[in-house]
């Protein structure tokens, strides 16, 4: 019986169950996940095995060890030694499972996570389907990519694009998955629970024994892009403009106004889903941007909200101390700065360039976007032009049918139904089997027959 093989992790248990009893007297439906003991085909204890190996490091075994650890949150912050050793472990560890399962495909989840990163190569060099779905930014549709890539799936109609079209345009349009604004409160207890999971992390890495677990070293709170101190937990907020009317008045001073909304990071969206690996370096890329902003030009810089509270205070220095550079508050919305500004600078795919573009503005998408194309957007696709962004500042008038035509793109690179993998509540069971139905049948209808050939 040929293997679907379906990535798994604890917070996506309770969706990826429903994959077995629909699919499994049809298929050998196996979890594969990062967490030991969690799968059905022993990833982790396998790399264990490997890993100790005495040459486990020194073996080139023909992969690009640099991006793939420039991908991964944990990985980069480690040693070239320790890198090589993971990665090769795991990579000879995926070989093991496939090598002993008949896989007709390969569904994974939208992390910056070296496992999937090295399961999709494997994949890719050996003719095995991938398939990476994830919510879109419009409600009610799933978005079905490998590496954040435009993969047409299906026919869109005019009434779909005209229905999406005219959400999209609403001034109170947010992506289906954004969080509402943390109050000082929820701030203070996102810092405890920070400081708690350092302890619990260590003490299950202990209890496991897995001590190079992704899950426990690249979710701690450790790293730039995670904020630990209280202090500066609770007065971040306050390095924020919170006028609107100050930041209109501001944008009339100059001749231009660019809108860089901040990214989640470190995320799939920066790591794992721009084709130049570079992008990744998120706080090179933010210094570049501003050390290259013309004089005439007003840069709006507005924080994420999901990722509010976990920057250091130290990130939004770059910002402060600037005459044309405002870094404005988390409860000033999209629409509010879309007023004022023509040009929106964002970084791969993110989904406020849609927004922006189908709204009649000027994208510049640094790394480049699944809705872009056919001149609709700017597109910077090499890391080493982003010092050169500001080229790029030419007004695009896009006519009523090319923003159709943008509305149409995202749209036919989606399925019907949101792919809402995170904690699902029991009430919300139906609308997910029904979704990964509609997932499934999908990639079944794509895949054709293995071949009886393996590569190593």
């Amino acid at each position: 019986m040929e293997t679907i093989l379906v990535f798994d992790r604890p917070f996506t248990s309770r969706f990826n169950a429903q994959y077995r009893p629909l699919y499994g007297g049809q298929f050998d439906v196996k979890i594969i996940s990062d967490f030991k003991y969690r799968d059905d085909v022993g990833l982790i204890v396998k790399q264990y095995k490997h890993l100790a190996s005495p040459d486990i490091a020194e073996r080139d075994l023909g992969l690009d060890y640099a991006v793939v650890a420039r991908r991964c949150r944990y990985l980069r912050a480690l040693s070239q030694t320790m890198q090589r050793r993971l990665i090769n472990s795991a990579w000879l560890a995926i070989r093991d499972v496939f090598e002993a399962h008949d896989v007709r495909a390969f569904i994974g989840l939208p992390m910056d996570n070296y496992y999937l990163d090295l399961i999709d190569q494997y994949c890719t060099r050996n003719g095995i389907f991938t398939m990476f779905p994830v919510q879109s930014f419009l409600p009610n549709r799933t978005r079905m990519t490998r590496r954040g890539e435009h993969i047409p799936v299906r026919e869109v109609g005019d009434d779909e694009v005209a229905e999406y079209r005219d959400i999209l345009m609403k001034r109170t349009f947010r992506p289906t998955w954004l969080m509402p604004i943390r109050s000082q409160a929820k701030l203070f207890r996102m810092f405890l629970r920070e400081v708690g999971k350092n302890i619990f992390f260590d003490m299950a890495r202990a209890a496991k024994r897995d001590p190079y677990s992704f899950h426990y070293l690249g979710a701690r709170a450790s790293g730039p892009s995670i904020n630990i101190r209280s202090g500066e937990v609770l007065k971040i907020r306050s390095l924020f403009m919170k006028d609107t009317e100050a930041m209109a008045r501001k944008a009339k001073e100059y001749k231009r106004a660019v809108f860089l909304p901040l990214q989640f990071s470190p995320e799939s969206s920066l790591d794992y889903n721009i084709a130049d690996s570079r992008f990744s370096w998120y706080d090179q890329l933010l210094d570049t941007v501003v050390k290259t902003l013309p004089a005439d030009t007003l840069l709006i810089v507005k924080e994420h909200p999901d990722m509010f509270g976990y920057r250091r205070y130290s990130f939004f220095e770059r910002f402060l101390g600037r005459e044309n550079v405002l870094l404005v508050d988390v409860a000033i919305t999209v629409q509010q700065i879309f007023d004022v500004a023509e040009f929106i600078l964002v970084s791969g795919g993110a989904s406020t360039g849609g927004e922006a573009a189908v709204k009649g503005k000027t994208v510049i998408s640094l790394g480049g976007a699944f809705y872009g194309g056919q001149g609709a957007i700017h597109e910077i696709l090499n890391f080493d032009d982003v010092p050169r962004w500001s080229d790029w500042l030419r007004p695009i008038h896009n006519d009523a049918s090319t923003r159709d035509g943008i509305v149409r793109q995202i749209l036919t690179n989606t399925l019907p139904g949101a792919y809402d993998f995170v904690r699902i509540s029991r009430d919300k069971i139906p609308a997910a089997r029904e979704n990964v139905r509609t997932v499934m049948e999908y990639v079944l209808a794509e895949t054709a027959p293995l071949s009886s050939f393996r590569s190593a």
